[in-house]
């Protein structure tokens, strides 16, 4: 930095660093441009005096994006904590009351939301003085104008900046509808699927059609009709209509129609691909009961899905 010029020192100013995490976190100057209401071109300027004066790169540049360095990463997850602690500091002598009420801003897959929508009412109740925000991280626009303290992901393009934790692996099954079953060729084997609608999420499953056995057997399958979906919750849904056979619908995802009859486990104990799951705990939020959010949520997985076992691989997107 040069002690004798007579512009901002943007290295000392919390305005450019703020800009800076919220590039990081929408992967583009127009988004952010847009979201705080100024011009691209002064944002474009204050980073790139922000980097001349740090003496490296904070952003590789893209024709329609930008994403983090290594050393950017580095740096912001270590400033980040800084920037949530004097924010933090503004609020509690800027309010007038003594009860200080925090908005906690969650994203987690959309397979996963009833599962969330159950522990944060629990959490609601032990610990009644934070608000929630609770967010689909399939609409990532959303989710990251939203900003977030915690994150849990099963696509590796939804990591965000620092840390990561892994949860654990969910396995995910072949499932379908009574009506459906009643009314099309029975399913004894694997090559019975060829005649039948396999519902695929293309968003990771498509290209990956092989059931995993006992004792490592694995065995492909040649369907000759899809009926591709977004996401794990159409998936779900449609096999819930009887459109056809759902295929890696996950374990979280459909216990709860497989306990109540709604559908069917087809060609057990034969598996699809498991997922992964990943937590990133982006700005660490410390609860009155000593644990910080992230591992508050880390111990209800653990406690409602560490025991889950898989005869397959699992992965997550990336």
């Amino acid at each position: 930095m040069n002690p004798n010029s007579s512009s901002p020192l943007h290295a000392l100013r919390l305005d450019t660093w703020h800009l800076v995490r919220r590039v990081a976190q929408l992967g583009s100057m127009n988004k952010t441009a847009a979201d705080a209401g100024l011009d691209v071109g002064r944002i474009s300027s204050k980073i790139r005096a922000l980097e001349a004066e740090l003496g490296f790169e904070i952003f590789r540049r893209n024709p329609h994006s930008v994403a983090l360095t290594a050393r950017g990463t580095a740096m912001l997850t270590e400033i980040s904590p800084l920037l949530d602690q004097f924010e933090g500091c503004l609020q509690k002598f800027s309010t007038s009351s003594d009860s200080i009420k925090r908005t906690l801003k969650i994203k987690v897959p959309n397979g996963t939301i009833p599962v969330f929508i159950r522990w944060f009412k629990a959490f609601r109740e032990e610990f009644p003085d934070f608000d929630i925000e609770l967010t689909d991280n399939k609409s990532i626009d959303l989710g990251s104008q939203m900003g977030f303290d915690v994150a849990v992901f099963c696509n590796l393009n939804q990591k965000p900046p620092g840390p990561i934790e892994r949860l654990g692996d969910v396995p995910t099954f072949l499932v379908a509808s009574p009506k459906y079953l009643e009314t099309h060729q029975k399913i004894i084997s694997p090559g019975d699927l060829d005649s039948h609608c396999l519902i695929s999420c293309f968003n990771w499953n498509t290209s990956l059609r092989c059931l995993y056995g006992p004792d490592g057997a694995t065995i492909s399958v040649k369907a000759q009709h899809f009926f591709c979906v977004d996401c794990s919750q159409s998936c779900l849904q449609a096999a819930l209509e009887g459109i056809g056979i759902g295929w890696g619908v996950p374990l979280i995802l459909c216990r709860d129609a497989l306990s109540r009859g709604d559908l069917i486990r087809l060609l057990h104990p034969f598996e699809t691909v498991g997922l992964s799951y990943y937590l990133s705990e982006t700005k660490p939020v410390s609860l009155p009961s000593g644990k910080t959010l992230g591992e508050w949520i880390a111990n209800h997985w653990q406690m409602e899905f560490g025991h889950l076992t898989r005869l397959s691989p699992a992965f997550a997107l990336d």
